[in-house]
């Protein structure tokens, strides 16, 4: 696979986009930046990237055949070898999982993930605050990183490896116990959102489609897509 480095581009995961389009029967490429201008993550909303303070990585996989029925078990599976690569280098921190695609320390967000499919393939994007220190206002209470020093290159290498290893077998290994062991969610009261309903009540589990089981005035709701806008952390 080939790997290309930058200090700064507009968003890794154009990129990739622009390279899928370029090499449509090419192999899988990654792009990696130290930092972006216009970074974004679900939803299309700023992805903050500053310089020298994070990792920002976008797989290409051209042709990439996604299975319709697992598609939602590729982004927890991605979640949960990005944790095991920090658990390992990191091993003095205790990292959670925020259903569906962020990482949290410490309750708060230091990484996230955005699988996009495309014409011509998929695209997997993962960014993490490493050292950042100072966020924008919006961001501010939300975000946090890891804060340590650390191996660069090493990083680099397990997250790709890992990352790569999670898109291949997302529909054939068994991984979800491990999620949810992650999860800080369940068992949390929680608000959300999916389009534009809102919705508030206790996260119960997480099914074996990935899908959020959500206990909404004694209903048993089942989320598959969506996002958690607050969680509970006091109970």
């Amino acid at each position: 696979m080939q790997v290309f480095h930058f200090e700064q581009v507009s968003s890794t995961q154009d990129l990739a986009k622009e390279y899928l389009k370029n090499n449509p029967n090419g192999i899988a490429a990654a792009f990696v930046a130290d930092s972006q201008t216009n970074g974004y993550g679900k939803q299309g909303r700023d992805f903050y990237s500053p310089a020298k303070t994070g990792m920002y990585f976008s797989i290409a996989l051209p042709k990439f055949d996604l299975d319709s029925a697992k598609a939602g078990l590729m982004t927890p599976f991605i979640a949960v070898k990005i944790v095991e690569v920090l658990q390992k280098l990191f091993p003095n921190k205790s990292f959670k999982l925020k259903w569906v695609n962020d990482i949290y320390l410490n309750q708060r967000k230091i990484a996230g993930i955005l699988v996009e499919k495309v014409a011509v393939g998929l695209v997997v994007g993962f960014g993490i605050n490493l050292t950042t220190t100072k966020f924008p206002k919006a961001i501010a209470k939300k975000a946090g990183s890891i804060d340590q020093s650390f191996d660069r290159e090493k990083l680099e290498q397990f997250l790709i490896k890992n990352v790569l290893f999670a898109v291949q077998n997302y529909d054939q290994i068994d991984f979800l116990d491990e999620y949810r062991k992650l999860s800080c969610v369940i068992g949390r009261q929680v608000s959300l959102h999916q389009g534009q309903k809102r919705y508030a009540g206790l996260v119960v589990n997480i099914d074996d489609q990935g899908c959020l089981l959500v206990d909404i005035q004694h209903r048993l709701l089942h989320f598959s897509s969506g996002e958690i806008d607050k969680v509970d952390l006091e109970k």
